[in-house]
């Protein structure tokens, strides 16, 4: 394609400039993406630059990707060199510079990176930590006032004098900012502790490595010739930096687009000021788009006369190609939100109905997600009335965070599998939660069985009996468990509304919880082995497996009692083993006893009498030991069968899982113990050459490549191969499996099958929530030997991190198994008075938490077994006190765990209640539930044929055809507060500016006389700065 092609004479002169800096001030529907894009190519073809030599950053995943598809899809350049540029985040941009050097920054070579989701859950630990009320604000604005004073300040400044939350509001109480500031230092600790960076420590340590490592600077500068930065006025102090000690002087040879009127983000430390610094410090050549492609021109002057009431505005005029028919800008004055909900959805049935709209190509703006909340409420109505024509679709993007948790997720797992058995899905997310009852590779197997059979997660697991050679004991009942609550709350349906059956489903949830706190299950990992518990597994294992006559002697006292009870019912129970059990009054131990005395297994507190045909185990706590013997015993008899699995890798040109090129394919299959049976490898001759980038990862140049097939004709066998497998490799999900299902379309025009895999990525991400679960990181923390960087070697180490992470999600399983029996556990600790040692502590408080889970409240039922009932009372009301005293421990005593699950249960109460305030209690099912949450919490698709709700600040980088924003009035928009200054409302305005011009027909406003409470409310200041022949007004009497 020619690359000056279908530009206008500015944007050609900026995509034809060459050597040093540039600004491009580019205002909205100039077509600015298009700049970068096309001088990209300009660079690449006419001056010769070397791909891997041009960086262009922006701030959002979406930007980026989108701006590789422009350079991929408009074919600007050859494939084989558009792979090669270095299109990033500066997060993303950041990470890679930094993993390259991490010993000169002091942190480990494979450093974790907290995502939001960890960010969040660091910050609710902290703030529980220091037990205070002061803030009174939701997390995410919490998260943005960390990240911006980390960004502003770096390291504490006791003399900060305020911070600015993501809505507007000013934090100046000295206790409030005191508080905060304790709070960042014990969220960077934390973060510390862990080696751990999040996202504003991207930038920070990138900016110290380059100002303190000349080294790494000069290769950096040498290496990125030209430098283009997309929304420059987004910029912050840390980015400015970073630019520039990334830019090579005395070239200068950076490029900002920018757009000064557009700059919204100042509570992220975002300032236009920085585009005139950028002017002073590079002596720009300035090139300004005028043409504009997007707005009518109404709207584009009247977006024009609001902008320009700012002392600091873009002084450019924009000259709109939109000359059709001008529609007029409409304000409407409504009475309340309830008015102006219903106002709007008018406003979308005459677009849709009167004016050849589809929904897609309206949009709802507001200020902040409360003024939405009425319109998403009707909307709803609208769409459960039952009438199809009354139906609006929709998607709201962001909202207000209400049912948005993963808890709130997994609750409504259960509620969609008990409602509806044929959603997989949700089963799969209800099976493990609260805790965790199937391991990666037992789920993996289950769908594989569903996909190979033709039917239904749902039908496989209800026949889970029917495969003993591929489920084992405890996998079996831990599924017939779950179906069994299941059953249990689809009994509970009937005449009952939505409130009381999860109210009912927490009741019952809470029995499942597990009873082990995370630290104590690591804890118990790290716990040395009882002597001689394998030897006695190992005989029991045979003994059971042979049919051979299982005899027990014991003692009969509590203890004694208590470790029989739990040998025999995990037995019976699990294996199906019948045992006989004789008392001795006598006895201070427990002999089982084996096919008449072939084997005899003693379990002692007392040393005993050597002998060959004895395995002795030596504990003070006989029932701790016949716990362990029975996890271990049940572990032994789950079947780790590896057969079906296949582990398989792609090296590729790129890393963007939508335009990577295959280069090689490797697989491996498994036998049942895992080992590799069989494999294939081919090498796949690209489109274009291999750069030098994909050489140096997997030693594969073109030359290797030059007589090979190409991916289409690699394609077939390969499928073949893996077909109807279990995929395993790392980064599958998003990276592999996507590739592959993307070229058997494209070549092949075949869907891929193999929808089942088990991601190692995703299993060490569960496994170990707070380390980096990189492929580097996982080989170092297990200290594999690598195999080589060629695909066949990269499967032979991923198989053993693959091994690695089912024998961990295997052992932790084991050690939290047969909780049933805590409780007696529990007793004989307490009999024994060995409640000191930390592996006993840590029993004795998991039988107390498994007793308060499931709200017991006689204990007796558990001792029937016992000879002497009143031997044991007073232990029985010593262990009923103890639990109570447990359930009522004050919060500094109570583990984080406890007080999560009791504050997520009330959240989502009360996001409920807000729910069906909204509608006739008396109407509210399950189901109506259910189709409300599993609107709301769809991710949002922008090319859909639906309405779309957000904020202003989201639709930043969107254009529809027409837009309505609501909630219009002073002091919601523009945000009001005291000592509000000059710049913060001329923040809003821009803010307003950018949502105007999203719109390219029809623009609309709305406001209301009274939104809260009985004040009226006056119009937006920003409505009256629209000149009265450019706007309609409508007011509601």
């Amino acid at each position: 394609m020619e690359v000056l092609r279908d530009l206008n004479a500015k944007q050609a002169e900026a995509v034809e400039h060459f050597e040093n800096a540039i600004l491009v001030i580019a205002g909205p529907g100039t077509g600015k993406t298009k700049v970068i894009t096309h001088r990209i190519a300009h660079l690449i073809r006419h001056h010769n630059i070397l791909p891997e030599q041009i960086l262009a950053v922006t701030f959002t995943n979406k930007a980026a990707q989108e701006m590789l598809d422009r350079v991929m899809e408009q074919n600007l350049v050859d494939s084989d060199n558009s792979l090669g540029v270095r299109i990033h985040t500066f997060h993303a941009f950041c990470v890679s510079l930094i993993r390259e050097y991490t010993s000169e920054i002091g942190l480990p070579r494979n450093f974790a990176i907290f995502d939001q989701e960890m960010q969040d859950a660091i910050l609710i630990e902290c703030i529980r930590e220091q037990h205070t009320s002061q803030f009174n604000f939701l997390l995410p604005s919490l998260r943005d006032i960390v990240g911006s004073y980390k960004s502003k300040f770096g390291d504490l400044d006791s003399d900060i004098t305020e911070f600015e939350t993501y809505s507007g509001r000013k934090i100046t109480d000295r206790d409030e900012i005191e508080a905060i500031l304790d709070l960042i230092s014990t969220y960077q600790a934390k973060l510390d502790s862990h080696h751990a960076l999040d996202f504003t420590d991207l930038i920070a340590k990138s900016v110290r490595l380059l100002k303190q490592n000349l080294i790494v600077r000069e290769r950096y500068q040498r290496e990125l010739k030209f430098i283009l930065v997309d929304e420059y006025q987004d910029i912050n102090e840390p980015q400015y930096e970073l630019l520039k000690l990334l830019c090579r002087q005395p070239e200068n040879n950076l490029m900002a687009v920018a757009d000064s009127d557009q700059s919204i983000y100042s509570w992220r430390g975002s300032d236009p000021k920085f585009i005139n610094q950028f002017k002073a410090d590079y002596h720009p050549k300035v090139v300004k788009l005028t043409d504009h492609y997007r707005c009518h021109k109404n709207i584009l002057d009247a977006a024009r006369s609001v902008i320009t009431k700012n002392l600091e505005y873009n002084t450019i005029d924009l000259n709109t190609h939109q000359i059709t028919q001008q529609n007029p800008i409409i304000h409407y004055t409504l009475q309340d939100p309830d008015q102006e909900a219903d106002h709007v959805i008018k406003i979308i049935r005459y677009l849709t109905e009167e004016c050849d709209y589809k929904f897609g190509d309206i949009a709802v703006f507001y200020r902040n997600h409360l003024v939405a909340n009425k319109l998403e409420n009707r909307l709803i109505d609208e769409n459960q009335s039952g009438e199809e024509e009354r139906e609006i679709p929709f998607q709201r993007v962001g909202g207000e965070i209400s049912f948005r948790e993963q808890f709130a997720k997994n609750v409504v797992a259960y509620l969609n599998f008990v409602e509806w058995r044929d959603m997989p899905l949700q089963a799969e997310r209800a099976i493990n939660f609260p805790q965790r009852r199937l391991i990666d590779i037992s789920l993996a197997r289950l769908k594989l069985l569903a996909q190979c059979k033709g039917i239904e997660f749902c039908d496989i697991i209800e026949r889970v009996d029917d495969y003993p050679q591929y489920f084992g004991p405890l996998t079996r009942k831990n599924i017939n468990q779950f179906l069994a609550q299941i059953n249990y709350m689809k009994s509970k349906l009937e005449e009952k509304n939505v409130v009381e059956i999860v109210d009912e489903l927490f009741l019952s949830l809470a029995e499942w919880r597990l009873p082990y706190l995370d630290s104590e299950i690591l804890e118990l990992r790290s716990e040395a082995e009882i002597p001689n518990v394998q030897e006695a597994v190992a005989v029991l294992y045979q003994a059971i497996f042979q049919q051979e006559p299982i005899q027990i002697i014991s003692g009969n006292d509590i203890d004694a009692s208590c470790a029989v009870y739990i040998i025999q019912q995990v037995l019976n129970d699990y294996l199906d083993t019948k045992i006989e059990v004789e008392k001795k009054g006598d006895l201070d131990n427990i002999q089982i006893i084996i096919n008449g005395g072939k084997f005899v297994i003693q379990i002692s507190p007392l040393s005993a009498t050597e002998d060959s045909f004895i395995i002795q185990i030596r504990y003070t706590v006989l029932s701790i030991v016949a716990l362990k013997l029975c996890q271990r015993l049940i572990s032994k008899f789950e079947r780790q069968n590896f057969e079906d699995f296949v582990v398989y890798d792609l090296a590729t040109v790129g890393n963007n899982p939508k335009w990577a090129e295959i280069i090689e394919v490797v697989a491996t299959k498994l036998d049942q113990m895992g080992e590799p049976l069989e494999s294939r490898h081919q090498l796949v001759k690209p489109t274009g050459w291999i750069p030098q980038t994909s050489v140096n990862s997997y030693n594969i140049t073109s030359q290797m490549v030059a007589n090979k097939p190409s991916i289409e004709e690699v394609l077939p066998s390969f499928i073949n191969f893996i077909d109807n497998q279990v995929l395993v490799g790392h980064n599958v999900a998003s990276f592999d499996n996507e590739i592959i299902r993307r070229d058997l379309v494209k070549h092949l025009n075949q869907e891929f099958r193999n929808t089942v895999y088990c991601d190692i990525m995703a299993i060490a991400q569960r496994l170990y929530p707070r380390q980096n679960p990189a492929f580097e990181a996982l080989v170092e923390k297990f200290n594999i030997m690598e195999s080589g960087s060629r695909p066949t070697g990269i499967v032979d180490t991923t198989l053993k991190i693959f091994r690695q992470l089912v024998n961990e999600d295997t052992k932790r399983r084991e050690l939290t198994s047969l909780s049933e029996s805590l409780p007696l556990v529990g007793l004989a600790i307490l009999y024994r008075s060995e409640t000191a040692p930390k592996y006993n502590q840590i029993l004795y408080q998991a039988s107390l938490r498994y007793l308060r889970n499931h709200q017991i409240q006689s204990y007796a039922d558990f001792l029937n077994h016992i000879d002497s009932i009143s031997q044991a009372e007073r232990l029985i009301n010593q262990l009923v006190q103890n639990v109570e005293n447990f359930k009522e421990s004050s919060l500094d005593l109570r583990k984080s765990q406890d007080i999560d699950w009791e504050e997520r249960t009330l959240d989502f109460m009360k996001d409920l209640s807000n729910f069906e305030q909204n509608f006739d209690a008396e109407e509210i099912g399950i189901s109506d539930f259910l189709k409300y949450f599993n609107l709301i919490n769809r991710e949002p698709e922008i090319d859909k044929d639906e309405l779309t709700l957000m904020t202003v600040h989201a639709a930043k980088g969107m254009e529809y055809r027409a837009v309505i924003i609501m909630g219009m009035e002073d002091g919601v928009f523009p945000i009001r507060y005291r000592d509000q200054t000059r710049q913060e409302i001329e923040e809003d305005r821009r803010l307003f500016y950018v949502g105007m011009t999203r719109a390219k027909e029809r623009l609309y406003f709305t406001s209301v006389r009274q939104r809260q409470g009985n004040r009226v409310q006056a119009a937006s200041m920003f409505i009256d700065e629209i000149p009265e022949d450019l706007i309609q007004s409508w007011a509601s009497k």
